[in-house]
């Protein structure tokens, strides 16, 4: 075994241990499809995973960093409004599945904004409130909370996902955030 090899299974090995909760991929049994989405540091595919449509996340070279604190955010938390990881493949390109949501509540609003009705409205707010609010409890700040970062997890527009934790800090792991949060 090679030198680079060693240093690849030392990383894959030493990443299982983290992530207690995500299911680590081996196999290479996905497709990627075209590009849906994405930022400075991710393009976000839509793909297909053992048969199943999935949305897969793929850090550049620049978000190798981001990638992984948004892993251990994943391993940490279930909620039923905030979008869950599928499981993560640890291959030079650190792939992350998810479900895949049609549109988020920007592309909602532009749709049907001026026809959403107030009681709907405010079942979002109560959603997204829910998952703000566990996200706390576990010493989680987003820092991304945006119409675009928002996702509707069922075709009817009933319920809302939070998605994106690229940005997020987890207080509880990065003294140098929880520092400058205490600061601010």
């Amino acid at each position: 075994m090679n030198i680079i090899a060693k240093i690849y299974c030392s990383f894959k090995f030493h990443n299982a241990v983290i992530y207690k909760n995500l299911e680590i991929l081996n196999s290479d049994n996905y497709k990627l499809g075209d590009v849906i989405g994405g930022g400075s540091y991710s393009r976000v595919y839509e793909g297909e995973l053992d048969g199943k449509h999935v949305a897969i996340k793929m850090a550049l070279r620049e978000g190798r960093k981001s990638i992984h604190k948004e892993l251990q955010i994943y391993d940490k938390v279930s909620h039923p409004h905030i979008l869950p990881a599928l499981g993560v493949h640890l291959a030079v390109e650190n792939l992350l599945f998810m479900p895949l949501r049609k549109f988020s509540l920007a592309d909602f609003f532009i749709d049907y904004g001026a026809i959403i009705q107030n009681n709907k409205l405010l079942r979002y707010c109560i959603q997204i409130s829910s998952a703000l609010k566990y996200l706390h409890e576990k010493n989680i700040l987003h820092c991304d909370i945006k119409v675009d970062n928002i996702l509707m997890k069922d075709d009817d527009g009933e319920e809302v996902e939070i998605s994106d934790f690229g940005c997020a800090i987890d207080l509880a792991h990065d003294r140098e955030a929880r520092y400058n949060v205490l600061l601010r």
